[in-house]
C-alpha cells in the first residue's frame, strides 16, 4: 500500500517538473451544444485544472407561480427550469511541443419543475434538481509563451474554444 502511494507522488512530482515552463494557466471558452451557447472559466496548476461551466439550456424561462395549483388546470409538463452549471476536474498530459491534451469527469445541476397552467398562470407543482456526471475532453496548443488556444467537447456544454493566458 506505501509503496503504491509514493509510487503515485513521484509520478505526479515527475509530471509537475515536466511541465515547470508553464505551470499556471487561466482560461476561458465558448462553445455551442445543439442550439444553445456554453461558457466556462477555468484554472490549472501543473498537471491539474478545474473548470465551471454553464449552457443557456433551459426549457421554459417564462414567469412562474412557485407553489402548486389547487384548481382545474392543464398540464403543461416537466421542463427544465434553470441553466445546467456545474464543475470538471481535469488532468493535462504534456505531450511535448507545446501540445497539452486533457481530460476530465465532473457534476453538473439542473433544475426541473413540472407545471401546470391554470387561468393563464403557469404554476410549479414541484421542482427536483437532476444531477449529470460528465465527461471532456480536448487539446492545448501553445500559440506564444503565455498564450494557448483550446479546443475540445463537454459532454453538456458541446464543442469548445477557448483562449488561455499562461503565468
Amino acid at each position: 500500500m506505501i509503496k503504491k502511494i509514493l509510487t503515485a507522488i513521484s509520478m505526479t512530482l515527475l509530471t509537475m517538473s515536466a511541465q515547470a515552463d508553464n505551470p499556471t494557466s487561466i482560461w476561458i471558452t465558448t462553445g455551442q451544444q445543439q442550439q444553445n451557447v456554453s461558457y466556462s472559466i477555468g484554472f490549472k496548476q501543473y498537471s491539474f485544472g478545474l473548470e465551471f461551466g454553464y449552457v443557456t439550456d433551459v426549457q421554459y424561462d417564462g414567469y412562474r407561480i412557485d407553489y402548486p395549483s389547487y384548481g382545474t388546470y392543464s398540464i403543461i409538463g416537466e421542463r427544465t427550469v434553470s441553466y445546467p452549471t456545474g464543475t470538471d476536474i481535469l488532468y493535462f498530459h504534456d505531450m511535448g511541443s507545446g501540445i497539452n491534451a486533457y481530460f476530465g469527469i465532473g457534476l453538473y445541476n439542473q433544475q426541473t419543475a413540472f407545471l401546470v397552467q391554470e387561468a393563464g398562470y403557469v404554476y410549479t407543482q414541484y421542482t427536483k434538481m437532476k444531477a449529470t456526471i460528465t465527461g471532456t475532453a480536448g487539446v492545448k496548443l501553445d500559440l506564444m509563451k503565455n498564450v494557448s488556444l483550446l479546443g475540445g467537447y463537454h459532454s453538456i456544454r458541446g464543442t469548445n474554444l477557448g483562449l488561455s493566458f499562461n503565468f
